[in-house]
Parts: structure tokens; C-alpha cells; sequence
């Protein structure tokens, strides 16, 4: 009586070489290695041929993958990191830097750069906030940028309004 070799489980001997992702990822499973046991008691190392489920990341925390070959799966797990904004900085100044005492702020042409933690940049054009938007005070003044909780910083110049009175004697 010859029994057919059937393959009777798989189990991962070794991890991908990254497990450590970014939220909106792909899975890398480059360096994975399974091990195929067969009904017959042998045994066979499986890099390629396999499928895995989910291939995107997309939750923060650890994520279980689910591993499929032969009809057979197992899994190992990931940790997903949010993806969160580290810093902003001035890229563009606003067009106009020059004001006269009691102008309002303008920024039109102010562009933010905001890097993330897992690496990416980001040009930022609006949804930011400044202080000081009524210019009072004469100097060289300091305009604070708000942007999800980080902050930049840029000047302006603020010349002394002059009230110029012109006398008609004629």
C-alpha cells in the first residue's frame, strides 16, 4: 500500500528581514523562510511560491500575516508605526515681509515643509495658523506658525506709521 506525499503543515522558521512598517506600506517578504513538513516525515526549506495576506499595512500596531502555500497557512507578525508629523519648517517666506504699523498680516506665498517620522516631506500651502496677525508693534517681530501642533517661525519688519497732516492755506 504506497501513500501519496502530502504536505501536512507549514511554519515560518524565519522572519522576512523587516518586520517594522509604516502605516500605507507594502509587505516585504524578502529573506522569509518556511518549512514545508510532508505526511511522510520529511521536510523542505520554501522561499518562494507562497502567498501572503494582507499585502498593504495600513493599521497601526502589530499586524498578523497570514502565510498560504499548498492550501496549507500559517503566520507571523509585523509592527505598523503611525505615520505622524515630526516638524515643520519655513520653506517660502510670505511675499510680503515689509509692514507699517496696524497692517494685517499677510501670507500669501507662505509654504511650510512637513517631514514625518517615517521619513516622508510634505509642502504645506494652507490649514496652518500664525500669531500676531495684527501688526501694533514696530520692530523687527517674530511670527509664530502653527501647523497639527508643530511650530516654524519667521520675521517681519514693522515701520512706524507717520501721520503726515497737509494744511491747505490757500
Amino acid at each position: 500500500n504506497v501513500k501519496k506525499v502530502e504536505l501536512s503543515s507549514i511554519k515560518v522558521t524565519k522572519n522576512p528581514n523587516k518586520t517594522e512598517y509604516f502605516e500605507g506600506e507594502e509587505l516585504d517578504t524578502t529573506g522569509i523562510v518556511l518549512t514545508a513538513t510532508y505526511n511522510n516525515g520529511t521536510t523542505e526549506k520554501i522561499t518562494s511560491g507562497y502567498t501572503c495576506t494582507p499585502t498593504k499595512l495600513t493599521n497601526a500596531g502589530t499586524q498578523t500575516i497570514k502565510v498560504t502555500y499548498g492550501g496549507k497557512e500559517t503566520t507571523f507578525t509585523v509592527n505598523v508605526k503611525k505615520v505622524e508629523l515630526s516638524s515643520i519648517k519655513i520653506a517660502t517666506k510670505p511675499s510680503k515681509t515689509e509692514y507699517y504699523e496696524g497692517e494685517e498680516l499677510n501670507t500669501t506665498g507662505l509654504v511650510l515643509t512637513a517631514t514625518y517620522n517615517n521619513g516622508t516631506t510634505k509642502t504645506i500651502t494652507s490649514g496652518y495658523t500664525c500669531t500676531l496677525t495684527k501688526l501694533t508693534s514696530t520692530g523687527e517681530l517674530t511670527i509664530k506658525v502653527t501647523y497639527e501642533g508643530k511650530e516654524a517661525t519667521f520675521t517681519v519688519k514693522v515701520k512706524q506709521k507717520l501721520d503726515i497732516t497737509i494744511n491747505d492755506y490757500s
